[in-house]
């Protein structure tokens, strides 16, 4: 989707959220950057500050199905002024090879009765954009 299309996922900062995507190929060196960025539009993913972490494949992948991760990612405070809308901020995950997907949120307090947050996520294919799992 274009940037600011689609779903908008709205999560919590400071509070561990589980993300969920699918990889059916995977490249060395088989890891996933997870990155925020905090402005509206594309772009700025690879500044440090942005960088939310960067996850082995092997500590991700689902027992269940090798095409299937998981793991939980923090959102910073220090984003919610950013994100916190009218326009959502982009969540990428990327390969450390190539894009992967991404996804439009909007961060909320953990105190926040605001808004309904999503606490599970699911992003890339086969789910084209983000959406609660």
């Amino acid at each position: 989707d274009q940037y600011g299309t689609g779903h908008i996922n709205t999560l919590a900062v400071d509070v561990a959220t589980t993300i969920r995507w699918y990889s059916r190929v995977k490249h060395v060196p088989h890891q996933y950057r997870f990155s925020l960025n905090r402005q509206t539009s594309d772009g700025g993913f690879d500044a440090a500050d942005n960088i939310l972490t960067i996850v082995n494949a092997s500590d991700a992948v689902e027992a269940q199905d090798a095409d299937y991760f998981s793991t939980d990612v923090t959102l910073p405070a220090s984003a919610l002024e950013a994100c916190a809308g009218p326009q959502p901020c982009v969540l990428q995950l990327y390969d450390l090879y190539y894009f992967v997907s991404c996804a439009n949120v909007l961060l909320v307090a953990a105190s926040s009765t605001d808004a309904p947050v999503d606490a599970v996520t699911t992003i890339g294919e086969p789910v084209t954009t983000m959406s609660t799992a």
